[in-house]
């Protein structure tokens, strides 16, 4: 049977592969090529094309080549973890696929993506995700177990506070045990009032973050009041505001 030609190379480029598949290095002219250096867009394209992106080097399949590829497929099922690497590898988490990259490389991709800002359609997409997967029970807890988060020492000095004030009262949440909506509080009164108390870090918030987190709480009946970490510093001041806060309520 007669062997089919390739479409992509010509009678005397396949040729001289042959030539240089048996040994002969000069046939594709390597003397000629010593010293010289690809371009930037050629490397590309050669990594592109070692990982088997064809596309990259202007290759497309014909409609008889895809229907054929489609076929073959058929009737085949991924495991678990092929379908959890192939979804990985669509995120471009490559650490997925086994692939580790070297700090240098990680430096680089930091590098480019300093100063990008996110569309408001980019981030309401980001954060509807967000929602959907901190509404699962499973995830939050994988979620909790990998940062193992804890009540820092700000959160720490509000819980001795609230303590003191109101003895078993208040109890801190803020370890992913109470969710509203996707959105995880920091403190719960669990005393039969509806009362919230988030602790903003200046660092973290931005006045603007606090209407929108009273507002997001008030929507399911909780009240809140946010805490700015350095009202820590007076602790007197923050007792009296703690107190008109939960005797209102």
């Amino acid at each position: 049977m007669e062997r089919k030609k390739s479409k992509f190379f010509s009678e005397k480029t396949r040729k001289k592969l042959s030539n240089a598949l048996k040994g002969n290095k000069n046939a594709l002219g390597s003397r000629g090529m010593v010293g010289k250096k690809h371009s930037e867009e050629t490397k590309r394209k050669m990594v592109e094309a070692s990982r088997g992106n064809q596309y990259s080097l202007g290759y497309r399949h014909s409609e008889e080549t895809k229907r054929k590829q489609s076929e073959a497929l058929k009737g085949k099922k991924h495991s678990n973890e092929s379908k959890r690497k192939m979804s990985e590898a669509k995120k471009g988490n490559q650490s997925a696929l086994g692939i580790k990259l070297s700090d240098e490389r990680k430096k680089r991709l930091s590098e480019f993506h300093k100063g990008k800002k996110l569309s408001s359609e980019h981030k309401r997409k980001l954060s509807e995700v967000a929602k959907k997967r901190f509404q699962d029970e499973d995830f939050r807890m994988r979620f909790f177990k990998t940062i193992n988060r804890k009540p820092n020492y700000p959160e720490q000095i509000l819980l001795e506070t609230l303590n003191d004030l109101f003895p078993n009262e208040w109890e801190y949440v803020g370890n992913f045990k109470m969710w509203i909506d996707g959105k995880n509080p920091d403190f719960m009164n669990v005393n039969g009032k509806k009362q919230l108390i988030e602790l903003f870090g200046e660092k973290w918030h931005k006045p603007e973050h606090e209407n929108i987190r009273i507002n997001h709480f008030r929507r399911f009946g909780f009240n809140t009041l946010v805490v700015w970490a350095k009202e820590l510093k007076d602790i007197n001041s923050l007792k009296n505001k703690l107190n008109d806060f939960v005797t209102e309520g």
